[in-house]
C-alpha cells in the first residue's frame, strides 16, 4: 500500500517495514507456512517527473524457513538499511515472501543458530492478545506508535460484500 504521503525519512520507512514484516508473519502463521526467502522494495512515484526515480530491492536467503515476527523483522530491516538512499521521495515500501513450505517440513541443520523456539512463543503470545484485545493492541517496538506515514483512510469505499457495517439497508 502507499504512504499517506512521501517521505525521505528513514525512521518512517524503518516503521513501515517493520509494520509490513509484522503483518506478513502474522499471515504466515495464520496460513500455518514458513518462509526462505524474503525481499524487500522501496518505490518512488513513477507517475511524477518532478523527482528522482528508484525502484532498490533486495532478496534475502534465510538460514531457515521461519515464520515468527522477531525473525522477519530483523531481516527486513537489514534489508532496508541496503537498499535505503538518501534524498529520494519513496511511495511505498514492499515486504514479500516467497520460497514458502508448509510449518511441518520444516527443518533445522547443524549450522542453524536456533534460538529455542523463544521467537515462535513471542510471536504466539502476540497473536493470541491481539486475537483477543483486537488487531494491533501489541506489536513490535519498531512498528511505532503514530504511523504517520500510513495511507489515508479518508476516501476508502465501503465494502458493502465483506463488512456488515457497510451493507445496503433497503426499506
Amino acid at each position: 500500500r502507499a504512504f499517506g504521503k512521501l517521505t525521505t525519512d528513514y525512521n518512517e520507512l524503518k516503521e513501515a517495514t517493520s509494520s509490513y514484516a509484522a503483518r506478513l508473519a502474522v499471515k504466515l502463521r495464520r496460513e500455518k507456512l514458513c518462509t526462505s526467502v524474503l525481499s524487500i522494495r522501496l518505490l518512488t512515484n513513477k507517475f511524477t517527473s518532478e523527482s528522482s526515480q528508484a525502484f532498490p530491492s533486495i532478496t534475502i536467503p534465510l538460514a531457515h524457513p521461519v515464520n515468527n515476527t522477531v525473525d522477519l523483522v530483523k531481516v527486513a530491516l537489514f534489508g532496508l538499511k541496503k537498499i535505503y538512499m538518501r534524498g529520494y521521495l519513496f511511495q511505498k515500501v514492499e515486504v514479500t515472501a516467497t520460497g514458502l513450505l508448509p510449518e511441518s517440513d520444516v527443518q533445522l541443520n547443524i549450522f542453524t543458530d536456533w534460538n529455542g523456539g523463544k521467537h515462535d512463543k513471542i510471536s504466539g503470545v502476540l497473536d493470541k492478545l491481539n486475537l483477543h484485545y483486537g488487531a494491533g493492541t501489541l506489536r513490535m517496538a519498531g512498528e511505532g506508535r503514530d504511523q504517520k506515514w500510513a495511507m489515508k483512510r479518508e476516501f476508502l469505499r465501503p465494502s458493502y460484500t465483506t463488512d456488515w457495517n457497510d451493507i445496503i439497508k433497503v426499506k
